[in-house]
């Protein structure tokens, strides 16, 4: 019997070809073994630290991860992985948004109507990169909705080419079941021009986020009767609102609201409109949160703001372009609604701030 390096005993002569297959099999018997070895080690780090998150150890990201997770349509379930129930209901209760739904002062507005330019400028900050685009005359700004309301919606440069736009954000939510949803079945209400283009069924009252024909954003909780005789020309139903009648909403910890992308529309006194988008889940920006986004509309003097839809949905879309970079892997969604901006030729020389400044 002859015996060679391997550790593998022959019962006859080998040649050299036997001699390679046998270091061949021992080196991928070898390389096998260093897999499964990394693979277990990698398995039991995951589920080690998933076990430090759910005892607590690590609270700032336990909540980052539960309130990101609970106001998703789809991923409610990454909350169980990282806490338990009672954790998840004492988390939520700790970061949430008091509801403001106090009737809508029209008086806080003094729209003087004096400029036509629109801006935009990067308010991005440390660990989020973010766009407002600043719209002086409120009465440019309308909402556009997708021609296959119900069906399927619309991308946004399509809306703006529709409409002949020239710029805008998307606007209200959707039906996105499995974050699958193309966008086509609206939640809440849709209003457009004066005319109910969608009502949710069940629901008699929605959280208007809209105009009225003087271009004053109004926001609030109402009926349809108060509705029609607010004359609310274009509108869209979400929440949170941001601020109301110049009083900020009232936050607890992040707001509840986790960190993702977002999307927010604001007015100022003398009537400017404010679209902010901030992008999210992605290296360069992880997202903001709603008190961030309460702070920026602070910040830019708002006295009158709102939350609209975020995560995938956020985008923003300038002069034949996308200015921010959507989350999802396949670009800017199909929406049922987006918040746009008349070009009335106005578009090339009334930019007054560049992106790069």
């Amino acid at each position: 019997m002859e015996k060679i390096e391997t550790g593998i005993d022959f019962p006859h002569k080998v040649s050299r070809k036997e001699r390679r297959q046998a270091k061949e099999r021992l080196r991928r018997k070898k390389i096998r073994k260093i897999i499964r070895t990394i693979i277990l080690t990698f398995v039991i780090v995951i589920f080690s630290f998933i076990g430090l998150i759910r005892a607590g150890i690590f609270s700032d990201l336990q909540e980052f991860l539960v309130t990101s997770a609970m106001t998703t349509m789809s991923h409610k379930y990454i909350a169980n992985i990282f806490a338990s129930d009672n954790q998840i209901k004492n988390i939520m209760e700790n970061n949430k948004v008091i509801e403001n739904y106090e009737k809508f002062d029209e008086s806080k507005i003094t729209e003087d109507g004096k400029l036509d330019k629109v801006e935009i400028k990067d308010i991005s900050k440390d660990g989020y990169t973010g766009y407002m685009l600043i719209v002086s005359n409120p009465k440019r700004v309308f909402l556009g909705t997708s021609g296959k309301l119900g069906e399927y919606g619309t991308k946004i440069s399509q809306l703006a080419e529709d409409y002949d736009a020239m710029a805008g954000i998307n606007a209200g939510g959707f039906s996105d079941e499995n974050g699958t949803g193309k966008g086509g079945i609206p939640t809440g209400i849709i209003i457009e021009d004066g005319v109910i283009k969608y009502i949710e069924k069940g629901l008699n009252k929605f959280n208007i986020i809209g105009f009225n024909n003087k271009g004053v954003l109004i926001i609030g909780q109402y009926t349809l009767d108060e509705i029609n005789r607010l004359k609310i020309r274009d509108a869209i139903d979400f929440r949170p609102f941001l601020i109301v009648n110049g009083k900020p909403t009232k936050m607890y910890g992040n707001g509840g609201w986790g960190t993702a992308p977002r999307t927010a529309i604001g007015q100022r006194a003398d009537g400017t409109v404010l679209f902010v988008v901030i992008d999210g889940r992605q290296v360069h920006s992880a997202g903001a949160t709603m008190k961030q986004l309460q702070d920026i509309m602070i910040e830019n003097k708002a006295v009158n703001a709102a939350n609209l839809d975020g995560g995938s949905s956020s985008v923003m879309y300038f002069e034949d372009k996308i200015v921010n970079s959507p989350s999802s892997v396949y670009g800017d969604r199909y929406l049922p609604s987006a918040f746009l901006v008349k070009g009335d030729g106005l578009a090339s020389e009334n930019i007054i701030n560049n992106l790069n400044n």
